[in-house]
């Protein structure tokens, strides 16, 4: 009976042990190329939401197809409820994510500060090949719709942030 008390507490120094050696490791910021990658990024994006590419053209275009090859697809770095939910389910991954961390920041206090859209006008994957459809088919599938319809559609997103954000502040 002894000896099994002794092994148990053994077991148990060695595991808070170990426990405390993964706190650490994780509380380790790992910044790595990925992050430093997004944050260039990020910060062009800051810097054309402020100065813009008036007259250039190629540079809007240049910096769309670098948002969506790398932010998209390569890099995944998609900001949504989900991503958000997890976030204030588990946690903020400082130590892990710190270059997704540093976009979902820029892209709240950029337009809250400024007044000027970030994420959506020129970081967001998805807008881009919006703006590219929207491009590609301008005049071949306008509808116009009746003025009333217009406005009650205009409060759809607006409508769905808040939702979703409701559901994500009551756990639902």
């Amino acid at each position: 009976t002894s000896e099994a008390i002794v092994e148990g507490i053994l077991r148990r120094i060695q595991s808070t042990r170990t426990a405390s050696e993964q706190r650490v490791a994780r509380s380790t910021l790992r910044w790595r190329v990925a992050d430093t990658l997004l944050a260039i990024v990020t910060g062009i994006g800051i810097w054309l939401s402020f100065k813009g590419s008036h007259g250039k053209p190629w540079l809007r275009k240049g910096f769309q197809f670098i948002v969506v090859l790398y932010v998209g697809f390569l890099g995944g770095h998609l900001l949504s409820l989900s991503v958000l939910t997890g976030w204030i389910h588990a946690g903020i991954p400082w130590s892990t994510g710190p270059g997704l961390v540093l976009l979902v920041t820029a892209a709240l206090t950029v337009p809250a500060v400024s007044g000027k859209p970030l994420y959506c006008q020129h970081l967001c994957p998805h807008g881009v090949i919006q703006e590219w459809v929207h491009l590609a088919a301008k005049g071949r599938w306008r509808v116009d719709l009746p003025a009333r319809a217009a406005r009650w559609l205009r409060i759809v997103a607006p409508l769905l942030i808040v939702l979703g954000t409701a559901w994500v502040i009551l756990h639902a």
